[in-house]
C-alpha cells in the first residue's frame, strides 16, 4: 500500500510543482524525497525518475530517519545543490502515511495521542536555482540539534512494525530552541522574529504552536495558517 500510493500521489504532486515553477521535466537536476512513515528499496527517488521521465543523470537524495524535520533538511540540502549552478533545479517530494503505522495493540496514552494527532499527506515543491520565477528566496539556512533529545520522538522497531513513542518533553522543548531561532533571524535580517512579515511553522501540535507564540513574543493571530493546517490535516510530519 505504501509503495503503490507513494508512487501514485507523489507523481501527481511532483508534476504540479514542476508546472507551478515554470519548468519542464527535463529541467530537474536533483530529486529529494522525505518520509519517516514507510520504507522502500529502491527509494522513491528512483521510481520518480522512471515515473516522471526525469533525466537519468538526476541526483537522488532520499531523506529518512529525521522525522518531522526532514522537510526542512531537504530544503537546506536543495539550497546547497541549487547554489552550485544556475540550472541546478531541485524537486522536493515529502510524503507521510501515518495511518499505516497505527498499532492497535499499543494502549499507552502517548500512542492514543499520536494516532489522533498525525495525518496522511503528500506535498511537492521545486527550488529553482535562478531568479526567473516569483516566489520565496532563501536568504540563509541553519541547523540546530538539541542535545540529549533522542528519546523525545522515536520508533521502537518490532516484528509487528514501527511503534511510535512520543515523550511529553517535546511540548516543552521550544524554550530551548527559540534562542537559536532568534539568533539566526537577527544575523540574517537584523531584526527579531516578532518583526518578520509572516511565519511558516511546522504544525507539531497545539502546545508547540502556543509555545512558539510565547517564546518568540508573537501575536497569536500570526500563526493562524499553521493552526488551520493542524486543524485540517493534523501533524503531517515532514510534509509541512
Amino acid at each position: 500500500v505504501y509503495e503503490r500510493e507513494a508512487r501514485r500521489m507523489s507523481s501527481i504532486a511532483a508534476r504540479q510543482a514542476i508546472e507551478n515553477a515554470g519548468l519542464t521535466i527535463d529541467d530537474i537536476r536533483m530529486v529529494a524525497v522525505t518520509s519517516c512513515t514507510g520504507f522502500m528499496m529502491p527509494s522513491l527517488t528512483a521510481h520518480l525518475i522512471n515515473d516522471l521521465g526525469l533525466r537519468t543523470s538526476t541526483v537522488q537524495l532520499p531523506i529518512a530517519q529525521l522525522g518531522c524535520v526532514a522537510g526542512a533538511a531537504a530544503i537546506n540540502r536543495a539550497n546547497d545543490f541549487a547554489s552550485r549552478a544556475p540550472d541546478n533545479h531541485v524537486l522536493i517530494v515529502s510524503l507521510e502515511f501515518s495511518s499505516l503505522c497505527y498499532q492497535p495493540q499499543d494502549t499507552k496514552l502517548h500512542a492514543f495521542i499520536s494516532a489522533a494527532l498525525f495525518g496522511d499527506a503528500v506535498s511537492a515543491c521545486v527550488m529553482r536555482a535562478d531568479d526567473k520565477a516569483p516566489g520565496f528566496k532563501i536568504a540563509k539556512t541553519g541547523s540546530y540539534f538539541l542535545p540529549d533529545s533522542e528519546h523525545y520522538i522515536k520508533y521502537d522497531v518490532k516484528d509487528s512494525g514501527f511503534h511510535f513513542t512520543l515523550d511529553k518533553a517535546v511540548m516543552n522543548s521550544i524554550k530551548d530552541v527559540a534562542p537559536m531561532m532568534e539568533e539566526l533571524n537577527y544575523e540574517t535580517f537584523n531584526q527579531h522574529c516578532a518583526q518578520n512579515d509572516f511565519f511558516i511553522f511546522h504544525t507539531g501540535g497545539r502546545k508547540i504552536l502556543d509555545e512558539l507564540v510565547l517564546q518568540l513574543d508573537l501575536d497569536p493571530g500570526r500563526v493562524a495558517q499553521s493552526r488551520d493546517s493542524l486543524s485540517e490535516a493534523g501533524n503531517i510530519a515532514s510534509v509541512v
